[in-house]
């Protein structure tokens, strides 16, 4: 069995009769259908609806659903609120059995539906009957919504998590909010897990198990660590849920990827003597220990050639170098990256190299 809402809505211009309308439904080869009279009044009278529309409940457990009695017109009279077809081991109550609408306005309840462990599990449409006086006429003295209350035969439970794509990169933390909801009334412990893990990823819950509760989900704080033993990549990693022989699972798709590294360049001096060295440092950041860096330079001529430096476990480096030539130099620096580090390079930098004055 299944129940849809059908909304049916007027203008101001909508002429005021009655209207019959047909619902058609059509599946599976079949056509079925049902027909209905609709009023379009500009009388006083009310309306009642629920909120939502349909729950799960589970054996021994309660829910709730918002009544609105809506005024139409200038209807502002008391109204008596009752649930129909109730089935055998439900329940219910309202927290305000009748409630009087302002002129145009509405006024609210609540009711409250208990499922005992006598219920039959099944799917049930149960219709609340609003009656009023007020003076209305005998056609508009009652008006009805409805809601639906599933029973599942089985409890169970679900694991989602809010976030299910994420970017990481290496030697980056991230936290993701793990949230498991009962079905059904399940209220026992879920052990949480990650599966098809990628290498070099770390991973931890905090906490599990979890014990979710009918009226109000578990959740857990799942922390992902890409190490630099993690290659770049996109995956596919499962977090999963174990409890009462059930298993559950919601799939996260991560991409891993390389840290960004730039690098700076300084000279202690632009202008130098021939013969004399020129000290050039640097930095990696973010510091990355036994990095080799390709120091380039460029004599006046325009021809180039490169000496390679390591960097320290703070990301400094530095080299002192003699030219050969007068003129014009000019230097830069370049890091090939690694799998955990992507390349970079540094601003170009000149200097400039004199002949020794005489009394030099």
């Amino acid at each position: 069995m299944g129940f849809a809402i059908l909304v049916v809505s007027t203008t101001t211009s909508t002429p005021t009769r009655l209207y019959s309308l047909t619902i058609s439904g059509t599946g599976g080869g079949l056509t079925d259908s049902a027909t209905v009279t609709l009023e379009v009044t500009t009388k006083s009278t009310f309306a009642v609806s629920a909120s939502p529309f349909s729950q799960v409940i589970g054996l021994k457990y309660s829910k709730q659903f918002a009544v609105t009695v809506t005024s139409l017109g200038q209807f502002s009279s008391s109204v008596s609120l009752t649930l129909e077809q109730v089935p055998y081991g439900v329940s219910y109550s309202f927290d305000k059995p009748s409630v009087t609408p302002p002129p145009g306005g509405s006024a609210y309840s609540t009711l409250d539906i208990s499922v005992s462990a006598e219920a039959s599990p099944n799917i049930y449409a149960l219709i609340i009957r609003a009656s009023a006086d007020g003076g209305l006429a005998a056609s508009d003295r009652v008006h009805y919504s409805f809601v639906v209350v599933e029973v599942p035969k089985t409890t169970a439970f679900e694991i989602s998590v809010p976030s299910t794509i994420q970017t990481i990169m290496i030697g980056q933390t991230v936290s993701l909010k793990v949230e498991i909801t009962s079905v059904g009334g399940f209220s026992s412990d879920v052990d949480l897990e990650l599966r098809r893990v990628p290498s070099g990823l770390d991973h931890s819950f905090d906490p599990t198990p979890v014990k979710p509760k009918p009226d109000s989900p578990a959740t857990s704080t799942l922390r992902l660590t890409a190490t630099t033993a993690a290659t770049p990549g996109a995956y596919e990693t499962d977090v999963t849920g174990t409890g009462q022989g059930l298993t559950k699972a919601s799939t996260l798709r991560l991409t891993i990827q390389a840290v960004t590294t730039q690098l700076s360049l300084k000279l202690a001096l632009t202008s130098i003597r021939r013969g004399d060295a020129i000290p050039v440092s640097g930095q990696i950041s973010p510091a990355v220990s036994g990095a080799s860096i390709d120091l380039i330079y460029t004599r006046p001529d325009g021809t180039e050639f490169t000496r390679t430096v390591t960097a320290t476990s703070n990301g400094a480096f530095s080299d002192q170098y003699v030219p050969d030539n007068v003129g014009q130099w000019k230097v830069r620096a370049e890091y090939d990256g690694d799998s955990a580090h992507k390349s970079s390079k540094s601003s170009l930098l000149e200097f400039q190299v004199a002949e020794k004055t005489f009394l030099e």
